[in-house]
């Protein structure tokens, strides 16, 4: 769809197909994304979530334990992760450095779970949700997550 001009840009953590970063026809919308992203950062103390997990109203009626399980699995896993990453840091060169330089910007917990940890970036989202016409009017991060903070 790119190629054919049918949309200007997406996000997809895996690369398309065709992306290369000197030739095209697919390349980055900006040249230096560490520049952009550690600039949004700075200036919004937010970095865009990279997951989203969704659970099927459905399943959330019957057994409404399972959202508050599911995050806390995901905990867990991420501090494994994160601890496997400081012990083992060689998947790249530079990776120990790399990780040292996003600590200092933005802290330790740089993959935080969990709403309040992530209410800034929930509120920005909400904002532009009304602001892009995706939703007819305001809704605050509380009414999104209503049902599972009252769980």
């Amino acid at each position: 769809m790119l190629i054919a001009g049918e949309i200007d840009a997406i996000y997809s953590p895996p690369r398309p197909q065709r992306y290369d970063s000197v030739n095209g026809p697919i390349v980055r919308l900006f040249s230096d994304i560490r520049a952009v992203e550690r600039d949004y950062f700075r200036r919004t103390r937010c970095f865009p979530p990279q997951h989203l997990v969704i659970l099927r109203r459905d399943i959330w009626e019957r057994d409404k334990w399972i959202a508050r399980s599911l995050t806390e699995a995901f905990i867990r896993c991420n501090d494994q992760f994160a601890a496997a990453q400081r012990r083992f840091p060689y998947v790249s060169p530079w990776l120990d450095i790399e990780l040292e330089e996003t600590e200092a910007l933005m802290g330790t917990d740089f993959h935080p779970y969990g709403f309040e940890k992530n209410r800034k970036a929930v509120d920005i989202f909400c904002r532009q949700a009304h602001e892009l016409g995706i939703v007819t009017r305001p809704i605050t991060a509380e009414e999104y997550f209503a049902e599972y903070l009252a769980s």
